[in-house]
């Protein structure tokens, strides 16, 4: 916006000029004389009306030509539904069960041996030893052979081909029912599927006759087939302390146990079973803790879930969202089945309503979804591995709210600035002191949230002055529960009293910025009154009403031109601006009548200044306007008059030419009626007329 007040002066000059005649100018010697012309230069009629141009779409006319100066602003600021409750994209609930070991069940065996199924197994030399004793009571001789061949342990099972260990225990008991002590047994055990493999070795010693003693074997790290087998490398035994009866019927006895298997590995049967049930939480708070939502309904969106498993069975996982309704009916569970491969696809959230106030411990935000793989067994043996892994994605993608409820947080959102130019202040350096502007604060508003308006709005001087306009805070208005899907209307104003707009123009600010903050439940927490709807949002506008009315005595117009006393050339005063040499004036006496119908008194100075704009020299001319005299309400009823004049003598005009002073600052003091003492208004018909005369005084000298 621009609207700039000028006040000219023109200025006509008589042209003094003598014809050179044949005259004996030596009668003249010493002699001077000092003539003097009046003329009449100018009217000028000053009509409000045309210093303020209805063409500026700022300035506004009541109807009856009282002025006023409106800027309206629409939206300085909009908040749409995202701005006041902003969640988070939602990370994906992701589980990531592994099946594990698998814990196999405690398997057993007894195995005996007798001494004469042992005999044939023995090498030449013992059996030729043992075949002279058997039958007969003597000394049991000592023995060094070995049984190296396998024979079975019986311990077949159709639960599995093979498992890999990581841990558990073969534990074998072994009893001597033999006459003599045993010095030392060792029995080695076998797998015997699909190869012969060493699984480990137990060693008894010093077993004295129907003694018992226990080994056994770690079986972490080892595989064990549903085939074992077991051999004795060494069979060792003392010479009997006396006479025994030696029977080939007699036992050397074993109980074999597997004791805590559990497998890492292999081919088994797999049992029906829950594998690791979850129970997993989406948070939908994200990085504000003050948002407290108890309710969501979605007009869009979508479960997009990518299951995964490579176990060798059939796994159904079930989908329970707690509190989820449709239409008023919960949701039935969503059932989706794997089978050793990926499964993707989504569940449609449309009109789906979530409840997120069923944890009595966080009665807010929490959506809880329960995630149960189940493996539905084929009754057939299938290979496993620990890191076999059902893997499941559930995202909430393309989300849409239709409604939304609860507490929606505590926090602030930035108006972004912006900014007004107030170029009809350009010449008023010392002020404008408006009596009774105001500031209207509009909103539109359909969001059932208190949201409470700071404006931050700062006048800014042509010479950086600053002045905060210290508005208080407002709360816009806003729907209730029972206006659900209305617009509330509601409009604000900041005027002298609430506010520092008084001050704030009276700067005669160059710009206004607007700024400020939007504070969303700025009194905390409440209840859970809050909410959204589809489509909601805030606008924010404002208008600025200035009305010319005035209370002043030092309101201050300043302009600054080009000396126009004399011709300048670059940066320099040259010749004098008039027909006749600046040598030969006494003074200029600018002469002024002023017929006033505007309610001001002004005074007017001249300041001379340099290229630099320092002021060398001055004339102060003094009250050359008187105020015309307003009625009480500040309307004018009665025009004055005056006249003065302003006086530029030959000395003056010398140190303007010697000091290069190229520049000529007119300023203005105005003054309301009364000296200030009460509002003047200022309507569109305001006139003044000014009559402009010059008298000028010469000095002639001749020697």
């Amino acid at each position: 916006m621009k609207r700039k007040i000028y006040f000219s002066i023109f200025i006509v000059m008589l042209v003094f000029s003598a014809c050179k005649k044949d005259l004996n100018l030596e009668k003249f010697k010493d002699m001077s004389f000092t003539p003097e012309f009046g003329l009449p230069l100018a009217t000028i009629n000053m009509k409000m009306s045309d210093i303020l141009k209805d063409t500026d779409e700022y300035i506004q006319y009541d109807p009856d030509g009282f002025i006023r100066f409106v800027i309206r602003e629409d939206s300085i600021a909009s908040f749409p539904v995202d701005s006041i409750l902003q969640i988070p994209a939602v990370a994906p609930l992701v589980t990531d069960n592994k099946l594990g070991v698998l814990e196999i069940r405690n398997l057993t065996m007894n195995q005996s041996r007798s001494l004469g199924e042992m005999m044939s197994n023995f090498n030449a030399s013992t059996r030729l030893l043992l075949d002279s004793a058997v039958g007969k009571t003597t000394i049991f001789p000592a023995l060094n052979d070995a049984n190296a061949q396998v024979r079975t342990i019986p311990l077949e099972s159709n639960e599995f081909d093979y498992v890999n260990l990581s841990n558990g225990f073969l534990v074998v008991s072994f009893t001597n029912e033999f006459p003599v002590t045993m010095d030392e047994i060792k029995m080695n055990i076998y797998n015997t599927i699909p190869f012969q493999s060493l699984i480990g070795q137990l060693t008894f010693r010093n077993v004295p006759p129907n003694g018992t003693k226990l080994d056994s074997v770690n079986l972490a790290g080892s595989t064990l087939s549903s085939g074992l087998g077991y051999a004795l490398p060494v069979f060792k035994t003392f010479t009997s302390t006396g006479p025994v009866f030696i029977d080939s019927t007699d036992v050397i006895k074993f109980k074999v146990e597997t004791k805590g298997l559990k497998a890492y590995q292999g081919a088994a049967k797999f049992p029906s079973q829950v594998l690791n049930p979850e129970q997993l939480t989406l948070n939908l708070n994200g990085d504000d803790p003050s948002i407290r939502l108890r309710k969501l309904v979605f007009n869009a969106g979508k479960i997009n879930y990518n299951l995964s498993s490579n176990i060798a069975e059939k796994l159904q996982i079930k989908l329970d969202i707690i509190g989820a309704t449709k239409n008023g009916v919960p949701l039935a569970p969503i059932i989706i089945e794997v089978n050793n491969n990926t499964n993707i696809g989504f569940v449609d959230l449309t009109d789906v309503s979530f409840d997120l106030a069923l944890d009595p411990n966080q009665p807010y935000n929490k959506i809880k979804v329960s995630v149960e793989p189940r493996i539905i067994s084929s009754g057939l043996i299938r290979t496993f591995d620990s890191s076999n892994f059902v893997k499941a994605s559930f995202g909430f993608d393309e989300l849409g709210f239709k409604e939304i409820n609860g507490f929606l947080g505590t926090r602030e959102i930035k108006i972004d600035p912006s900014e007004s130019s107030f170029d009809l202040f350009d010449q008023f350096t010392d002020g404008f002191p408006i009596d009774d502007p105001k500031i209207k604060l509009i909103t539109a508003n359909s969001i059932g949230v208190p949201v409470s308006v700071t404006l931050d709005a700062e006048g800014i001087s042509s010479k950086g002055s600053k002045q905060n306009l210290n508005a208080p805070a407002f709360t816009i208005g806003y729907p209730s529960l029972a206006q659900k899907g209305q617009i509330v209307n509601d409009v604000k104003v900041l005027d002298k009293n609430n506010s520092s707009i008084v001050q704030l123009l009276n700067l005669a600010p160059k710009t206004i910025k607007f700024g400020g903050k939007a504070s969303i439940n700025a009194g905390g927490f409440a209840g859970y009154n809050d909410f959204i709807i589809q489509g909601a949002g805030i606008a924010v506008g404002y208008e600025v009403d200035i009305p010319l009315s005035l209370k002043t005595n030092s309101l201050v117009i300043e302009n600054t031109s080009q000396n126009a006393l004399f011709s300048v050339e670059n940066g320099q005063i040259k010749d004098f601006a008039f027909p006749v040499d600046s040598n030969n004036i006494d003074y200029i006496d600018l002469i002024m009548r002023i017929d006033n119908g505007i309610p001001f008194d002004a005074s007017l100075d001249l300041f001379f200044a340099d290229k630099d704009s320092v002021i060398m020299d001055t004339v102060t001319a003094g009250t050359f306007m008187r105020s015309s005299i307003p009625d009480a309400n500040g309307r004018t009823i009665k025009n004055t008059v005056a006249t003065s004049s302003i006086r530029i003598d030959a000395q003056t005009l010398r140190e303007i030419r010697a000091k290069n002073l190229i520049n000529m600052v007119v300023r203005l003091k105005i003054s309301t009626f009364g000296n200030g003492a009460t509002p003047v208004k200022i309507y569109s018909d305001y006139t003044a007329k000014i009559g402009l005369s010059a008298k000028v005084k010469l000095k002639i000298s001749t020697k």
